[in-house]
């Protein structure tokens, strides 16, 4: 019989093939906070008198916790670019392989143990606030099929704080892809089967900290060639008669109602003009005169009359339609994706004809130069990781994103990074009082300019365009999505941020950022501040949920 071996581990650790995991048997976590862990497992080929790959074997998971637990199984994917020509030394690898990342759904049964290479079960707690406070084991026993003889067995102990954390206010928008939806497991646009995989997107994405949902209301004019077009996406309907405009926001309603129900908070209307310098309109799809067709493209001057005196009548009728529903304040604008300096005066032009209908403070955009604040183009910038310290100190309403060039000494999400450089972003955007988040892909499934349609399955780095995990925290798996590891770190990054905004309700916004300037041992956090080990990590937000238990007392 080959000898077993299961390691409790914590959710900061990634399980390769060829590494044990540090022993971690315990954790904590708020009522309705979402936590994980694992269990890494191997049979050793030691003294075995014959020479098989795996034992087939069966598990049990045994815990009061059950109801509330999901079970996955932590697959790998070959990564050709695990990081940029340019990179720093705190990845967990620079050559190309094999990188776990994928979570395969499990549910209780039949496992494969590998001789001489570990896999991992992946349990992750959704807990509510109706859930107890207590310790609470969580036992994996492993058996051999063949004989049902127990082969390891392992328990670790989550322990449930008498506390919940407060409602997820802060608005984070990891871009949702209708199209890669609608590619990936070949159904047509907006049919019933696809408005059906769309529930489980959704669902997944606002279970993982997304709360501003990317609304194509017309197909998003994002990573696109000039001139060419991605898979026409749009909710809105629009019918032309004789010259006059008129609308149809039931499909709309529809994905509104939808994401609602699963808790998200804001939307997000998909850009009103071209990526990288707001000179063009959208692909925008219509019935005119009872015939189909695009009315918008690049060949539209987005400063021109007739843009304008569309803009002018569907604006009225959506801020009419949003108004009805109660849905005025869940609604930000784009105009522009990454428009330059260059492009300042064509920006300008579409964000004070935009600002005539919305509140210009919900008008967000990522961009990187700090004059389209200091002239007062916008008032709400999305400043990319690397030049947030230039918008620091002159705007109380900066947000942030990256992308994943954003990688060196930086916090991100790329698949060769452990998974404390993709956490340490919720302290980071707490730390520098940043108002809102955005990440440009959780589903985006094509190489750059969206040529080609990608399986990261298959090409995580999409075909050698992106760094590995650089557009997505999902992979397309069999009838839905597939959470990855980087899924759950960004998850739990966003629980962070909340605990310290309840640790701050509790006491003071000053009183949080020195228990989380001692646990760091710094006097300024920047975001290059990150913990230097995972040990390092949990000792950092167990400082935070004790500042927390002691106000509470």
């Amino acid at each position: 019989m080959f000898h077993t071996t299961i390691i409790p581990a914590s959710s900061l650790e990634k399980p390769f093939l060829d590494r044990a995991l540090p022993r971690c048997n315990r954790g904590e976590m708020f009522k309705n906070e979402l936590f994980s862990f694992q269990f890494a497992f191997k049979a050793d080929p030691k003294g075995a008198s014959n020479n098989p790959n795996f034992i087939n074997a069966r598990f049990e998971i045994d815990s009061p916790l059950r109801p509330w637990l999901t079970l996955g199984l932590v697959g790998h994917v070959g990564v050709t670019m695990p990081c940029y020509a340019r990179y720093d030394q705190d990845y967990l690898g620079h050559a190309p392989g094999l990188y776990p990342d994928p979570i395969e759904p499990l549910c209780e049964g039949d496992v494969h143990i590998y001789v001489g290479k570990w896999r991992s079960i992946w349990a992750a707690v959704q807990g509510t606030d109706e859930l107890a406070a207590g310790e609470y084991p969580v036992t994996l026993s492993l058996y051999d099929k063949k004989d049902d003889l127990l082969l390891a067995r392992e328990t670790f102990t989550v322990r449930v704080m008498n506390a919940s954390l407060p409602v997820q206010t802060f608005p984070c928008t990891n871009w949702l892809h209708f199209d890669s939806i609608a590619n990936a497991h070949n159904v047509p646009m907006l049919s019933e089967p696809f408005w059906a995989l769309l529930e489980k997107y959704v669902a997944l994405a606002v279970a993982g900290g997304t709360n501003l949902l990317l609304t194509p209301c017309f197909t998003p004019p994002l990573d696109t060639p000039v001139g060419g077009e991605r898979m026409t996406a749009q909710l809105v309907g629009v019918t032309v008669n004789n010259g006059a405009y008129s609308f149809d926001f039931s499909r709309l309603e529809r994905f509104v109602r939808l994401a609602q129900r699963y808790g998200s908070v804001y939307f997000e209307h998909s850009h009103l003009f071209t990526q990288w310098g707001a000179a063009h309109a959208p692909k925008i799809m219509a019935t005119v005169d009872g015939v189909e067709r695009r009315i918008f493209g690049w060949e539209t001057d987005a400063c021109g009359d007739e843009y304008r005196l569309f803009l002018e009548a569907y604006l009225t009728a959506l801020t009419a339609f949003l108004k009805e529903r109660s849905l005025t304040d869940r609604f930000f604008f784009h105009v522009s994706d990454e428009p330059e300096k260059k492009h300042l005066a064509v920006y300008a032009h579409g964000h004070r004809l935009l600002s005539r209908f919305v509140d210009p403070a919900r008008i967000i955009d990522a961009l990187s130069d700090v004059d389209f604040l200091e002239e007062g183009v916008i008032q709400t910038p999305v400043a990319v990781t690397t030049s947030v310290p230039d918008f620091l100190g002159k705007t109380d309403s900066l947000w942030a994103y990256y992308t994943g060039g954003q990688s060196v000494n930086l916090p991100n999400r790329l698949i060769a990074m452990p998974q404390r450089r993709n956490r340490t972003l919720g302290f980071q955007l707490y730390a520098l009082d940043v108002r809102g988040f955005l990440h440009w892909g959780f589903n985006f499934y094509y190489n750059q300019l969206s040529k080609k349609p990608v399986n990261p399955l298959v090409s995580p780095d999409a075909l050698g365009d992106f760094v590995g995990g650089t557009s997505y925290l999902v992979y397309p798996g069999e009838g839905g999505p597939v959470p990855s590891l980087r899924y759950y770190a960004f998850a739990e990054a966003i629980n962070d941020l909340r605990a310290l905004q309840l640790l701050e309700s509790l006491s003071s916004r000053e009183e949080a950022l020195n228990v989380l300037k001692d646990a760091l041992n710094v006097r300024e956090i920047t975001f290059e501040t990150c913990p230097s080990s995972e040990a390092a990590f949990i000792e950092l937000r167990e400082a935070i949920d004790r500042a927390i238990e002691a106000r509470l007392k």
